[in-house]
């Protein structure tokens, strides 16, 4: 099924060296017939030089068409656009994001709509020329009203044209609720939409879903790896941020000289100005649950909460924090005093924060430090350029830079809207009073022309009465005469007369009788109807009728749910009073051109919490997705990933940047088709699951029954079979297909060739007709290829004359988990026997990470085994070293386990978080127990140990240390370890080493990074040297 892509705004290649960070972001993602919005960003309308407004015209067009919205983050680029296109463009299909982006999207919003409208006058701006796409407020809250909100990992199952499709929120670590969404359909596969990722734990957010929870940085959310298609953003695919520490102690030095040598009671003000700080605290009080960091851990901890609640106060409480609407109202509470201020919009277009640099910039004891760089043509993108070009180390570079004190004039323009006063007052009120007057008198042409139109209708209605009467004249004379016959007849003439209620002196008028009256004279008196209900008895008394409880308690329920929607109704009317256009006096727009000096502090320090080139450079080989599309960046930043992922073989090549409405179509258009499982299939059929499906292989027919909609598809019958053609009986899906994979490698340029037989296959790379190989055994769950710097080191003893044969044992992937180095050594020995066989005469073997522990227990463990002229143990580390208190609390557990003959049972699933697979307790006690079969590289063993184990090595050895190793605590000092371990082998050990920098696996591989270039070059040696 083709998948086509189209960016309506956010291109990945604008034609500009600026980093254009004001662009929004906008894409059209269609999947079938079905189309899909990827975020509704809104641009910065005064620094907007974009003339044809390509973006709002194109989405115009297209937004009665669109099937679904998904909004990822509550700023402005990525959702400010989405309340005027449900109101006006018809943008009235469902719309998903998280609760925080829902609500915070609308304040953001909202505080936009105060912020322009209070400047300019955006009805008369609004032309085909010129569009100022700015909502009202109550367009703004009924837009909002009807977006959906879902929560984190919670599938989501679409129908109409989406039918099939599910959508999945996963935490983006960028803004509070930020979100990356995961679309599944069958016949597409998976499509990530991942913009706006940060994987850093800030203090108050925790870092992207991408990466999973304690892996150092190493390991992909498994919901999302191996995605058929990524959409992510460039916009800083060339820069590198500067360290966190850095930034902070730099934010904290702009105020700390104003309280230095002040009296200890003084306390410099901190204050905000915006129009809708005060609702935002409030709501975001209540999304405890989406905070990370520090920020959840004060919530959770128990003296935090014991003390906020002495002081009757939360953790998003700020006591210190005075919150304004206006920059008049600041200086009314704090006139000439020093204040630190936070300001809105950061791109100083409008509001506060434009006003406030005003009367800021012409101070020099004032600082301004600027957080965002704002769109290109903004104030803030202005003083950003201009200080970033006093900088030495340009922004981008990793360095933070220094404060500039401003020596510029700039000339900036000056919007606001004040009351009419004066000539102009009475003015607007005459053509007021003379709109109503002649309103009035329309409305009172338009009432009498209604009359006069009643009156017309009414004579005609009339005229047709008086024919219908003449006509009848004749019936209802003989009517009334039949009438007077009757009254005669009944007694001359007299009428009974009934009444409602007792009247005093009626009771006995016409009565004859005390016993009867006469017949046709009496009065008649109405009751009031009463049931006489007999009471149902047993031998117990009144039986209790039941019903009438239960029909008390439906009454009390319906009571219940009109009072609660009573209540809601009144919080929503409030709401939307809260909301609605204030009423103010009568006002004007008026603009003027003022030059302000600056010659304050200029300071720029990136707190926009996003990943820089190196984050991104290293999740998405990861990630690994089989097509990406980069978007909202420059053709440089574009550039730069695409290259840095062309040097990493195992990355896909199928990278795509559209520009500005070019559509990108990926795949084959096919047909699906909708039909369900008949009883008989669904009980005979063996499904396995699939990535987030179930699968199986049947042989059926499709039956189509009457009042069914869709077909049924049911087990043919026996003859049906007999006449279908055989089929394999081993379906393959995902599982890996060697002969397939050699093909794959061969047109990548990596020549392998296979060894061994059974399900010990083995990849030969470099100089495989050479006599010398070097065997590669990787660690826990690592795969062919999955280390990155295997293939470098392959091309480089190629030129040795040396192979690399990447050895695939029953403990790669997750076979880990149930097995032993006993089976591997065993296996190991195995493949050195064929090589053997087919002429290798010289065989080092290499293990890598917890391969290193294989790798020494071949060489000292006993039994018999094939000898090898080396040995190499890179990365080697203590696997109950890397696990946290949780892992090491089930070690009882599992040797209780092992003593009652359970070794090969299951741990609890809580002990097996570490990896996503089940372990046997035998292995969960080798990996983590003090003292287990892979207990050979721990720092605290006893020197005694390391001799015990060392000095049985009789082969050349090497141990190859990673100086940056994530595995590896922070208290071992890993070149006294490595000095340690030599001394103990008493010769065997030849070289025992630590390269600077070098983490686990290389951070990826390149073979430019130093590191990596090391590593080989050591490798080289140590075997060029003893093999």
């Amino acid at each position: 099924m083709a998948i086509t892509v189209t960016p309506l705004a956010g291109s990945g290649r604008v034609n500009t060296e600026e980093r254009n960070t004001g662009e929004p972001f906008c894409y059209l993602l269609e999947i079938e017939d079905a189309r899909i919005l990827l975020d509704c960003g809104s641009r910065d309308w005064e620094a907007n030089d974009e003339s044809a407004f390509y973006y709002e015209k194109k989405l115009r067009e297209i937004a009665p068409t669109i099937d679904l919205v998904l909004l990822s983050h509550a700023s402005t680029k990525h959702s400010g656009f989405y309340a005027y296109a449900y109101t006006h463009y018809g943008l009235k299909c469902p719309a998903y994001c998280s609760l925080p982006v829902k609500e915070l999207a609308r304040l953001s919003t909202l505080e936009d709509i105060i912020g322009w409208r209070g400047e300019r006058d955006i009805e008369g701006l609004h032309n085909d020329d010129e569009l100022w796409c700015v909502p009202t407020r109550e367009e703004n809250r009924a837009a909002w009203t009807s977006v959906k909100d879902v929560r984190y990992h919670q599938p989501q199952h679409l129908y109409g044209k989406l039918r099939g499709v599910t959508i999945t929120a996963y935490s983006s670590g960028h803004t509070l609720g930020g979100t990356l969404w995961k679309i599944r359909a069958p016949s597409v596969g998976t499509i990530l939409y991942a913009v706006g990722i940060n994987h850093m734990k800030e203090r108050h957010l925790d870092g992207t879903a991408l990466i999973r929870g304690d892996q150092g940085g190493l390991t992909v959310h498994e919901q999302l790896v191996r995605p058929g298609l990524v959409i992510t953003d460039s916009e800083r695919g060339d820069c590198v941020n500067a360290k966190r520490k850095d930034r902070d102690a730099a934010l904290l030095d702009q105020h700390w000289t104003y309280i230095r040598d002040k009296d200890p009671s003084f306390r410099i003000p901190l204050c905000l100005i915006s129009n809708t700080g005060t609702d935002m605290l409030k709501f975001v009080r209540g999304l405890m649950e989406f905070f990370g960091g520090a920020t959840a851990a004060g919530d959770n901890s128990r003296e935090e909460a014991e003390r906020r609640y002495k002081e009757n106060r939360g953790v998003l409480d700020f006591k210190t924090l005075n919150i304004f609407t206006s920059v008049d109202a600041l200086e009314a509470a704090y006139p000439g005093t020093p204040k630190l201020v936070l300001a809105v919009p950061y791109s100083m277009s409008y509001g506060g924060s434009r006003r406030l640099f005003h009367s800021f910039s012409n101070n020099p004891g004032n600082a301004i430090v600027l957080t965002s760089r704002g769109a290109p043509g903004s104030l803030a993108r202005d003083l950003f350029d201009r200080w970033n070009d006093k900088q030495n180390d340009k922004w981008g570079s990793g360095k933070l830079g220094e404060a500039v004190q401003g020596d510029w004039n700039i000339t900036i323009t000056e919007h606001s809207k004040v009351p009419l006063l004066g000539e102009e007052l009475e003015a607007y009120q005459a053509t007021e009073r003379i709109n109503r007057e002649q309103e009035a008198a329309r409305q009172a042409a338009d009432s009498r022309r209604r009359r006069m139109m009643e009156a017309d209708a009414q004579e005609e209605d009339d005229e047709e009465d008086d024919f219908e009467g003449d006509s009848s004249s004749d019936e209802d004379d003989k009517v009334v005469e039949k009438e007077e016959q009757q009254k005669e007849e009944d007694g001359n003439g007299l009428q009974q007369i009934s009444y409602d209620i007792y009247l005093k002196g009626h009771s006995t008028r016409g009565a004859t009788s005390f016993f009867k009256s006469a017949q046709g004279s009496a009065p008649r008196f109405r009751m009031f109807p009463f049931n006489d209900i007999k009471r149902k008895m047993d031998s117990y008394g009144e039986v209790i009728d039941a019903e009438s409880w239960v029909s008390r308690g439906r009454e009390l329920e319906r009571q219940a749910i009109e009072q609660d929607q009573e209540h809601e109704a009144k919080r929503r009317k409030m709401e939307e009073e809260a909301d609605a256009t204030p009423l103010e006096p009568p006002s004007k727009y008026i603009s003027e051109n003022v030059e302000v000096g600056v010659n304050c502090q200029v300071m720029y320090i990136d707190l926009e919490g996003l990943n820089d080139s190196r984050a991104i450079k290293n999740i998405m080989p990861r990630l690994n997705p089989r097509k990406m599309i980069l978007v909202g960046g420059t053709q440089t930043s574009s550039n730069s990933l695409i290259n840095a992922f062309e040097a990493i073989s195992a990355m896909t090549k199928d990278i795509y940047v559209p520009n500005m409405g070019e559509t990108i179509k990926i795949g084959e258009h096919t047909h699906s088709y909708t039909f369900t499982l008949g009883d008989s299939l669904v009980n005979n059929v063996h499904m396995a699951p699939f990535e987030d499906f179930v699968v199986g292989h049947a042989i059926g027919k499709m039956a189509y029954h009457e009042e069914a909609l869709v077909p049924t598809f049911e087990v043919a019958t026996s003859a049906a079979q007999e006449t279908t053609a055989n089929v394999p009986t081993s379906l393959y899906i995902g599982d890996m297909k060697l002969t397939s994979l050699k093909a794959k490698l061969v047109g990548l340029g990596l020549s392998a060739e296979f060894g061994g037989e059974g399900p010990l296959p083995m990849f030969l790379s470099g100089d495989i007709s050479s006599d010398k190989v070097l065997v590669f055994i990787a660690g826990l769950t690592n795969t062919l290829l999955s280390v990155p710097y295997v293939e470098p080191l392959s091309e480089t003893l190629k030129t040795s004359g040396w192979g690399v044969a990447q050895l695939l044992t029953s403990s790669s992937g997750y076979g880990f988990a149930h097995g032993s180095l006993d089976r591997d050594v065993s296996e190991i020995s195995n493949a050195v026997a064929e090589l053997r066989k087919q002429g290798k005469k010289k065989v080092v073997i290499m293990g890598h990470s917890t391969g290193s522990q294989d790798v020494l227990h071949y060489l000292i463990s006993d039994g018999e085994r094939e000898g090898v002229e080396a040995a190499i143990c890179q990365a080697p580390v203590s696997d109950r070293e890397a696990i946290d208190d949780t892992i090491k609390s089930y070690i009882p557990l599992a040797r209780k386990m092992i003593d009652e003959g359970r070794q090969e049972e299951a741990m609890p699933r809580e002990a097996c978080k570490w990896f996503a697979t089940p372990i046997t307790a035998y292995r969960f006690f080798s990996l983590f127990a003090e003292g287990g079969q892979d207990d050979y590289f721990t720092s605290t063993l006893p020197s005694s140990t390391f001799e015990e184990n060392f000095s049985k090595v009789k082969t050349p050895l090497a141990l190859i240390f990673s100086g940056a190793d994530q595995f590896v605590p922070e208290y071992v000092d890993k070149n006294s370890l490595a000095k340690r371990m030599q001394d103990s082998s008493k010769g065997g050990v030849k070289l025992s080493t630590v390269v600077p920098d070098a983490k686990h696996d290389y951070e990826g591989g390149l073979e430019g990074s130093k590191p990596t270039l090391k590593l080989i070059d050591t490798v080289k040696n140590f075997i060029e040297e003893y093999a």
